[in-house]
């Protein structure tokens, strides 16, 4: 899960709580459209030919959908698959966990059937937070917001 919100800009909150209803109704939808942006690059990754035997259901969980009490400055992009960490990090002797991701990805860790070196990482989710933030902070920029 991938949550997409303007919280943690501590800084920044005050600007936008004393902000007119048009400014703050704008930042809601350049956040709804990064959600929007990171749901599409997570799906275009899966589309691509990454898998061996994709079958669409990896690529037709992943939703986003409005989230928390100001419903419009956040969302969550999910993918709603229980085995897509595994495919995101790969198994077993072939996990790759980027390091500021360990602890969320650590909750997904199992006993695991050690039959084989498991399988290779294949990321498709985690890997577009850069581009997506990055994308989001030019448009609030242009709003004047940060």
């Amino acid at each position: 899960m991938v949550k997409v919100n303007l919280i943690g800009f501590k800084e920044h909150e005050a600007k936008l709580k004393n902000a007119p209803k048009e400014l703050k109704d704008e930042v809601g939808v350049r956040v709804q459209l990064a959600g929007e942006s990171f749901l599409r690059l997570a799906k275009r990754s899966l589309a691509s030919g990454m898998l061996k035997h994709p079958t669409g259901a990896l690529e037709g969980s992943i939703t986003k959908f409005p989230s928390g009490t100001s419903t419009q400055l956040h969302c969550e992009v999910v993918a709603q698959k229980h085995y897509a960490p595994y495919v995101e990090w790969g198994t077993i002797t072939k996990v790759r966990v980027p390091s500021e991701l360990a602890s969320y990805a650590a909750q997904f860790k199992g006993r695991g059937l050690k039959k084989n070196g498991g399988i290779s990482p294949r990321p498709f989710f985690f890997k577009h937070i850069p581009t997506v933030r990055n994308e989001l902070i030019e448009d609030l920029k242009e709003l004047d917001i940060l």
